[in-house]
């Protein structure tokens, strides 16, 4: 019992101790990369795109030896450039950031299944509907199986993918999927 007890403050240390310097290493990366170059701009008008493309541009040699890092700011930053209604930036970011997961933390990790679920909403939003739907089934599939059906995760992935085969015109695809979340919705909330 007292192994097991050390074993387990050791690991929840070390997760502490990590979870702080990534905290670290994106609140330095926020004040010098992305609001250091505010100094830089003179009087003229500025952008967020502008601060945000020249963070971009140090992103990946900043963090080589800190991949979970980088991927971590991808994610937000593809999240970002969304809002902007920068599609392509944004792809850019989630792809670099779903490689990175899928490397050092496995196809199914909730962080990996989650940027993998946004690059998908990308490639439906900029019309690349095949490799979005891929995607959404992939994620769906993952989430049911290691999530459960009933998950919030899951049924609005399945919301997604109909939405997406709306967005085609296969409404009796969709209509399927929009009756499955619903009752998948029902079951969770009588549970």
């Amino acid at each position: 019992v007292l192994v097991a007890g050390i074993i387990v403050s050791t690991v929840f240390a070390i997760g502490q101790a990590r979870s702080r310097a990534e905290a670290q290493a994106v609140i330095s990366f926020l004040k010098e990369d992305v609001f250091g170059t505010m100094d830089d701009t003179g009087t003229r008008e500025v952008t967020a795109g502008y601060f945000l493309d020249n963070a971009t541009q140090n992103l990946q040699s900043k963090f080589k030896d800190q991949p979970l890092i980088e991927a971590s700011i991808r994610d937000t930053l593809g999240w970002i450039y969304r809002g902007l209604g920068e599609m392509e930036k944004a792809e850019q970011h989630f792809e670099r950031a779903l490689k990175l997961r899928q490397e050092h933390l496995g196809a199914e990790h909730p962080s990996t299944v989650t940027c993998m679920y946004r690059l998908a909403y990308i490639y439906g939003k900029q019309g690349r509907y095949s490799e979005a739907e891929a995607l959404y089934l992939k994620t769906h599939e993952i989430r049911r199986r290691v999530l459960g059906e009933d998950r919030a995760d899951t049924v609005n992935c399945m919301n997604r993918l109909a939405w997406l085969y709306t967005e085609q015109g296969r409404y009796d695809e969709a209509e399927s999927l929009f009756k499955e979340a619903l009752n998948t919705g029902q079951l969770t909330a009588a549970l």
